[in-house]
C-alpha cells in the first residue's frame, strides 16, 4: 500500500519516475510506520505488564490476608481452649461450694478463693491471647469495621486494576441484613473474583446481587476457559472449602462450575435471611 502510494503521489504530482527519490521516499514513510507499530507494540507490552504485575500483587495480597486468617484462627481455638478448661473448673468448683455451703462453710470459702483465682487467670489469657491477635493487623484494620455489600463497588475496582473489567449489578429492593449475612456475601464475591484472576484466563465478570423475598443470591460469572479451567479451580482447595462452610453456616445453598457450553464460569450462593438469627 505504501508503495502503490508512492508511484502515484509521484505520477500524480510530480510527473516523474525517478525510482531513487521513490525508494528514499518510501523508504522514510517505512521508517515512520516501522516506528508508529514498535510504540504501539511497546505500550501494550508495558500495559500487559503492569496487569500482571497488579494481578501478582493482589494476589499476594489474599495470600497474605489467609495467611493471618489462618494464624489468627489457630489462635482463638487455643483461646477457646484455655478460657473454657478454666470455666469448666469454676463451674465444677461452684457446684461443690453451693453443696457445702451450710455444712462447711470454711471449705466454700476456701473454694471461692479458687474460684476467683481460676478466674482471674483466664481473663489474663484471654486478654493476652487478644492482644497478640490485635497485633497482627495494622491500626487502620484494627478500627475499620467488617466489609459488607456497601464494599463490593471497591472491591470490583480493584480487581479490575489488576486485569479483568468487574460490573457489579443489583437487582429487586436492597434489604436490611446482618452484619455475618453481608461478611459472607461479600468474601463468597472476593473469592470468586480471585479465582477469576488466577484460573479463568477471563477478561471480563459479573458480580449479580439479587434480593428475593425470603434469601438473597450473589452470583459471580465470568467469561473465561469455563470447562477447561474448572480443574484447575477445584486445585485450588481451600477457597472452595471456604465458601462451602460459609454457605453451611447460614443454611443455604452454593454451586459451583463451568457455565453451559465450554466458556465461563458460575459462583452462585443463596443466603436465606432468617438463617442469620440461628
Amino acid at each position: 500500500m505504501a508503495a502503490a502510494a508512492v508511484a502515484a503521489f509521484f505520477a500524480t504530482n510530480r510527473g516523474t519516475w525517478d525510482w531513487e527519490v521513490m525508494v528514499s521516499t518510501a523508504a522514510t514513510w517505512s521508517l515512520a510506520w516501522g516506528a508508529g507499530i514498535f510504540a504501539r507494540l511497546r505500550s501494550e507490552q508495558v500495559q500487559v505488564a503492569g496487569a500482571r504485575v497488579a494481578a501478582l500483587e493482589f494476589e499476594q495480597e489474599i495470600r497474605a490476608r489467609e495467611a493471618a486468617a489462618d494464624e489468627r484462627a489457630r489462635m482463638a481455638r487455643e483461646l477457646h481452649d484455655i478460657v473454657g478448661h478454666s470455666l469448666n473448673v469454676i463451674v465444677i468448683q461452684a457446684g461443690g461450694a453451693r453443696r457445702v455451703f451450710e455444712t462447711r462453710p470454711e471449705v466454700a470459702l476456701d473454694v471461692l478463693g479458687s474460684i476467683e483465682s481460676a478466674g482471674r487467670e483466664a481473663l489474663f489469657d484471654m486478654e493476652r491471647m487478644l492482644d497478640v491477635m490485635r497485633s497482627t493487623d495494622s491500626a487502620d484494620e484494627v478500627s475499620a469495621p467488617q466489609p459488607g455489600l456497601a464494599q463490593l463497588q471497591s472491591l470490583a475496582d480493584h480487581v479490575s486494576e489488576a486485569g479483568i473489567l468487574v460490573t457489579v449489578i443489583v437487582e429487586g429492593k436492597p434489604q436490611e441484613l446482618a452484619t455475618s449475612l453481608e461478611l459472607t456475601a461479600y468474601r463468597i464475591v472476593q473469592e470468586s473474583l480471585t479465582n477469576c484472576l488466577k484460573h479463568s484466563g477471563a477478561s471480563e465478570a459479573t458480580v449479580t446481587v439479587r434480593y428475593g423475598s425470603e434469601a438473597i443470591e450473589v452470583q459471580v460469572a465470568d467469561n473465561g476457559r469455563g470447562a477447561e479451567a474448572e480443574a484447575n479451580r477445584r486445585g485450588s482447595g481451600r477457597g472452595h472449602v471456604g465458601m462451602r462452610e460459609r454457605v453451611a453456616v447460614f443454611g443455604g445453598e452454593l454451586s459451583i462450575g463451568a457455565a453451559s457450553g465450554q466458556q465461563g464460569y458460575v459462583v452462585r450462593a443463596q443466603l436465606p435471611y432468617g438463617s442469620a438469627l440461628r
